[in-house]
C-alpha cells in the first residue's frame, strides 16, 4: 500500500489463538520505480494531490512535469521527505506543448534535488529557475532535447547546479543564463550539439567550471561572458564539426582555459572585448579573432614564450578598441590582419619578439591603426597597406627586428 509517499507491504502470520505466540514478518518485495506525472496547477512539489499517483515522487521514479493547455504552471520545489544524496530520481522531464508554460522553481526553498538525467524542453518548452539549494544531475542534463524542444535554465543567487554531462541545445534550442551561484560540469559541456540545434550561454556572475567545452558542435553555439569566473580543466573547442558554428565573446570576468582554444572543422569566432583570458596550453586556433569587436569595448591579448595563435582573420580594433602585444611565440594569419578595421575601430599591434606572418596586413582599414615593431619578424606574403581609406589613419614604427612584405601601399 502507499502511505505518505512510502511504498511498503506488511504481512502478518497469527500462529494460534489469543495467549499463544504471535509472529509478525515483514515481506520483502521489489518496488518498481513509477512513472509519476504532474496533474496540478501552480503548487508545491510535496503535495500528493498534484501527482497522478497521489503522493510525491520517490527515488528511482521517472517524473514528468508536463502540460498541453494554455495555463502557466510553476512547480515550487519543496522536498523534506527525500533530502539525501541517495534519494535520486530516475529522470525528470519538463515539457509544455500547449501555449502555457511549465516551470520548476527552486527559489523559495533550499531543498536539494537529485536526479540521474534531466530533460528540459523535449518536444515543447520547459524552464528551470534556481537561486537556492542544489540541483545535482549524476548523468545527463539536456536543454532542448528534440528539434522542436526549447529549454531554458536560469541560475542565480546561491544556487548550485552540477551534472556529469550537459547539452545546451541537444537537437533543439537551449539557453542558460547565469548571474550567480555555482555551476559544475564534471565532464563535457556542449552548446549546439546536433546540426538542428542552437545553444546559448550568458554568464554575468557566479562560477562555471567544466572539464571540456564544445561551443557549436554540429549546430550553433554562442557563449557570452560579461562577468563571473569561467574555468576549464582542458580544451575549449569552437566549431567542432563541419556544420558547427561556435562563437565566444569575452567582455568581462575571467576565462581560464587549462588546455588550448581549438577550432574543429566548422566556423569559430573568439571576440575579446574586455575581461581576462588565460590559456594555460598556450595555443589558440580560430577562424576569426577580434579584439574590441563591439563598439565602445576594449579588448587586448598578449602572446609570448612558445605560445601560438592561428587564425584565418584577425581584427585588432574592429568596432571598438583593440591592442595586441607580442614578445614571443608565433602568430599566423592565413588571411588578413586588420588593425583599426571599422571607422570606429582603434587598434594597435606591438611586436618585440617572436614571429608574425599574414597574407595581408592592413593598418588603418577604415579606422585608426598603429603598428610598433622593435624586434621579432613580421612577414607579409602579399600586401602591407597603411591607411587604406579616406576615413582611416595608419602608422608603422619600425626600430628593430625584420619586416618583409610582397608589396607595400601607403594611403
Amino acid at each position: 500500500m502507499k502511505k505518505n509517499g512510502q511504498r511498503k507491504l506488511f504481512g502478518c502470520n497469527l500462529a494460534g489463538t489469543l495467549g499463544l505466540a504471535v509472529s509478525v514478518s515483514v515481506i520483502s518485495v521489489s518496488v518498481q520505480a513509477a512513472t509519476v506525472t504532474w496533474i496540478g496547477g501552480s503548487s508545491r512539489w510535496d503535495y500528493g494531490s498534484n501527482w497522478d499517483i497521489g503522493v510525491q515522487p520517490a527515488p528511482g521514479d521517472s517524473v514528468y512535469l508536463t502540460q498541453s493547455d494554455a495555463t502557466n504552471r510553476v512547480v515550487s520545489y519543496y522536498n523534506t521527505l527525500y533530502p539525501n544524496a541517495t534519494d535520486i530520481l530516475g529522470s525528470l522531464t519538463l515539457n509544455a506543448t500547449g501555449t502555457g508554460t511549465m516551470t520548476l522553481d527552486q527559489t523559495s526553498y533550499a531543498h536539494p534535488l537529485y536526479t540521474t538525467n534531466e530533460y528540459i524542453g523535449t518536444t515543447g518548452s520547459g524552464a528551470y529557475v534556481q537561486s537556492l539549494g542544489a540541483n545535482s544531475v549524476t548523468g545527463y542534463l539536456h536543454l532542448g532535447y528534440n528539434a522542436s524542444g526549447n529549454g531554458s535554465y536560469d541560475l542565480s543567487g546561491s544556487g548550485n547546479l552540477s551534472a556529469g554531462y550537459e547539452y545546451i541545445g541537444y537537437a533543439g534550442t537551449g539557453t542558460v543564463t547565469q548571474s550567480g551561484g555555482a555551476h559544475t560540469v564534471a565532464n563535457y559541456l556542449h552548446l549546439g550539439y546536433a546540426d538542428t540545434s542552437s545553444g546559448r550561454y550568458d554568464l554575468s556572475g557566479g562560477n562555471l567550471s567544466a572539464r571540456y567545452e564544445y561551443i557549436g558542435v554540429n549546430g550553433t553555439g554562442i557563449f557570452n561572458q560579461t562577468g563571473g569566473a569561467h574555468t576549464l580543466t582542458n580544451n575549449l573547442s569552437l566549431g567542432t564539426y563541419a556544420t558547427g558554428n561556435g562563437t565566444y565573446t569575452l567582455s568581462g570576468g575571467t576565462l581560464d582555459v587549462g588546455g588550448d582554444i581549438v577550432n574543429g572543422a566548422g566556423v569559430s569566432t573568439l571576440n575579446i572585448d574586455g575581461g581576462t583570458l588565460s590559456v594555460a596550453g598556450g595555443d589558440i586556433d580560430v577562424d576569426f579573432l577580434a579584439l574590441g569587436h563591439a563598439s565602445g569595448t576594449s579588448g587586448s591579448h598578449s602572446l609570448s614564450g612558445t605560445d601560438t595563435l592561428t587564425a584565418s582573420f584577425e581584427y585588432i580594433g574592429e568596432y571598438g578598441a583593440g591592442s595586441f602585444t607580442q614578445s614571443g611565440g608565433a602568430n599566423t594569419v592565413a588571411g588578413n590582419l586588420l588593425i583599426g578595421y571599422r571607422e570606429t575601430g582603434n587598434g594597435s599591434y606591438t611586436l618585440s619578439g617572436g614571429d608574425l606572418s599574414a597574407s595581408f596586413e592592413t593598418i588603418g582599414s577604415s579606422g585608426t591603426g598603429a603598428f610598433t615593431q622593435s624586434g621579432g619578424n613580421n612577414t607579409i606574403n602579399t600586401n602591407l597597406t597603411i591607411g587604406a581609406s579616406s576615413t582611416s589613419s595608419g602608422s608603422y614604427n619600425l626600430s628593430g627586428g625584420n619586416l618583409s612584405a610582397g608589396n607595400a601601399f601607403i594611403g
